[in-house]
């Protein structure tokens, strides 16, 4: 199956906060059964940022099946679904996106995975009502500020988005998601020295992670730099070495 080579702010991937959750948020879970849910979800979002989505996917509706209540569990399933065109996951993906977006919430846990799930589902201004409510109720979580710079992004909200990707990226500063479309905010707002800085340090503190190489070779191509876009992409094909996107933009800068 193959994935998007570049997706815009909008359309945050499910590196976004999904690993995380269980460790950002309370819930009723024992403690064994968090970290054991926590690895687990960690795992599958690594899939996702390696591009392996079947097997995300797989093992994403494995560990539903385990735990059906789970909101970090269905909120990971629901972003590896995301990549999806066959016509049956799209169809489990808006059935676990509707019962996810309507479901009660009053712990963190709850408040995050509907927030979410309400997000996805287009009611922006119910998810950042339930992430208004779970900073006041929790207090500030990386997480959260994350995902409210999300909503406020897709609001036309950018510079309450770039404050609350500020305040994640100062609670987490070695979660790469939260720099890297801290990166794509800056470049959206025109502050392209700012955004290529974060995206060379999500790169070289995440070798394995091919994103931040693809948004860097786009920031560099709009930008006439095509020797500075053609050593990006060569090291997004050291990650992706079959991707069909790159290697015809590789053939093109030659």
């Amino acid at each position: 199956m193959s994935t998007p080579a570049h997706r815009t702010l909008p359309s945050i991937p499910c590196l976004l906060g999904a690993a995380v959750l269980a460790a950002a948020c309370s819930g009723p879970a024992s403690a064994t059964r968090a970290d054991e849910e926590r690895t687990t979800v960690g795992l599958i979002r690594q899939e996702l940022d390696r591009g392996e989505v079947d097997q995300a996917i797989r093992h994403g509706e494995a560990l539903a099946k385990e735990h059906p209540d789970d909101p970090a569990v269905e909120h990971v399933l629901i972003a590896a679904l995301s990549y999806s065109q066959d016509p049956a996951q799209r169809a489990r993906r808006a059935e676990l996106l509707q019962r996810a977006a309507t479901r009660p919430a009053e712990g963190g846990r709850e408040l995050y995975a509907r927030a979410s799930a309400r997000r996805e589902a287009g009611d922006l201004p119910g998810a950042e009502t339930d992430l208004d409510a779970l900073l006041q109720k929790d207090g500030p979580t990386a997480q959260a500020y994350a995902l409210r710079a999300t909503v406020r992004a897709q609001r036309d909200n950018l510079q309450g988005a770039l404050t609350d990707f500020d305040k994640a990226v100062d609670l987490a500063p070695k979660q790469a998601s939260f720099r890297m479309h801290r990166a794509l905010l800056r470049v959206k707002m025109g502050d392209k020295t700012g955004g290529e800085a974060d995206l060379k340090d999500v790169a070289a503190r995440y070798p394995q992670v091919p994103w931040p190489h693809i948004h860097l070779a786009t920031l560099y191509l709009e930008a006439g730099r095509n020797p500075e876009a053609l050593e990006a992409v060569r090291q997004a094909l050291a990650l992706r070495p079959e991707d069909p996107a790159l290697l015809l933009l590789e053939r093109q800068l030659l």
